[in-house]
């Protein structure tokens, strides 16, 4: 399964004791691929140099970088889906050239794509995902 994750749903899934630690959890447990492009990884940068140390923050690159289901795609063109908000069309944009099985994001912004038959995009919330393919696959 390959996933396109939005960066706050990614972020929010480090800390333990968050709901959506489950997801990072199966990410390193290699249950699915991440789909991750330069775009996103600038961003991912952003948010982590406010919230981690140094040292921490070279571990999570390395770690990231290295990973054999962290797939690195480089989108061929610009979709810009959903319209006016370019943070969330490097999203579908890597989504889309990836042959993402879905993009995890609790942002209603994306819900526009569910009703784009070209290209068609599946959009799921973390929870959704959590409950519904996590949960159903451990039992």
């Amino acid at each position: 399964m390959k996933l396109a994750i939005d960066t706050n749903i990614f972020f929010s899934a480090f800390n333990p004791k968050s709901y959506y630690y489950p997801i990072i959890q199966n990410l390193f447990l290699r249950k699915f691929c991440l789909l991750i492009s330069t775009q996103i990884l600038l961003e991912y940068e952003e948010v982590l140099h406010s919230l981690f140390p140094k040292e921490l923050l070279e571990q999570f690159w390395l770690s990231l970088l290295t990973s054999e289901n962290v797939v690195f795609v480089d989108p061929t063109y610009r979709f810009q889906l959903p319209s006016g908000d370019e943070d969330d069309q490097k999203l579908v944009d890597c989504a889309i050239c990836g042959n993402a099985d879905f993009i995890i994001t609790n942002d209603k912004h994306y819900n526009i794509l569910k009703h784009v038959d070209f290209p068609k995009v599946k959009i799921i919330t973390a929870e959704y995902f959590i409950e519904e393919i996590i949960n159903a696959s451990n039992q």
